[in-house]
């Protein structure tokens, strides 16, 4: 059964488009050979939801295609639950979240407007790291709620995975990535010049808090506290079906205040970050 249903009226544009237009060929030849590896992983309403909800369908099928790729055997999918579940010795959960632009005032803009009229062309990462913390208080609550329904056992690591692709061409990774931004509280790098040094060196300001426009603040340093301790890790990638990447550049940041911890190099292909002391340790990916 291949992915695209040609039978069915889709209401997602984005669909229509990777699913009818010549232009997309390619990419559907990509996003078919990602089925063929995912669908025994799909719950069985996946391809009806994808004509709803496109983007964030296939970022939950490229992260199932990573986390195969990574050796992990993911327990069947009945569409109740975590959209992924690892079973072993430490059994896991993970939440596949794609968040949109948001809206109010501290919505992230389109790239005709930051391209246009506002600030001047300057990127949104404020406003960025604003969708990636609500995403994850939201995520964070919905486990909370299953985990007391008995829906997630109490001792299972629990994993969000984060993938902004629906902010479009303005959702580009930063430096310090938006991973560590939104929960390490590392903020813009500025440079430092030493006594007797010929050249600066850049380092990250730490940053804890964000104020939305309406001076409500907003932390980002949660990983360095236990206020979200039910959290074992956030992965994070900005992988999009334009990219027709099977192996997405994927990072994962381990919370120091985890109650049921991650284990290391569980995602080797992975960007690995941990908090050794007072220092972040970041292990690059390696095949297995």
């Amino acid at each position: 059964m291949p992915l695209f249903d040609t039978t069915t009226t889709a209401i997602d544009p984005q669909y229509i488009e990777y699913r009818d237009c010549p232009d997309r060929e390619p990419e559907r030849v990509y996003l078919e050979a990602l089925w063929q590896i995912f669908r025994q992983h799909a719950d069985p309403s996946f391809r009806e939801q994808m004509c709803h909800d496109f983007l964030a369908r296939y970022w939950e099928m490229v992260l199932g295609v990573f986390l195969t790729t990574n050796g992990l055997q993911l327990l069947p999918n009945t569409g109740a639950g975590p959209d992924f579940r690892i079973n072993g010795p430490f059994p896991i959960s993970i939440e596949a979240v794609a968040p949109d632009h948001g809206d109010g005032p501290d919505r992230v803009p389109s790239l005709n407007e930051v391209v246009g009229h506002r600030s001047l062309g300057k990127k949104p990462n404020d406003e960025i790291t604003l969708r990636v913390r609500a995403v994850i208080n939201d995520k964070l609550q919905q486990y909370v709620i299953r985990r007391n329904n008995g829906v997630v056992a109490a001792d299972v690591s629990y994993v969000i995975a984060i993938n902004p692709l629906k902010l479009g061409l303005v959702a580009i990774d930063t430096d310090p990535p938006q991973l560590l931004r939104a929960t390490l509280g590392l903020g813009e790098p500025v440079a430092h010049l030493e006594r007797g040094e010929e050249e600066a060196e850049l380092k990250n300001t730490h940053r804890p808090v964000i104020y939305k426009r309406n001076l409500s603040p907003v932390e980002t340093d949660i990983f360095l506290n236990e206020s979200h301790a039910a959290i074992s890790a956030i992965l994070m990638s900005f992988v999009q079906p334009r990219h027709r990447k099977m192996e997405p550049d994927v990072r994962l940041l381990h919370n120091p205040h985890a109650l049921n911890c991650l284990p290391m190099n569980l995602m080797p292909r992975a960007t690995e970050y941990w908090i050794e002391g007072e220092e972040l340790i970041e292990r690059p990916p390696y095949a297995l």
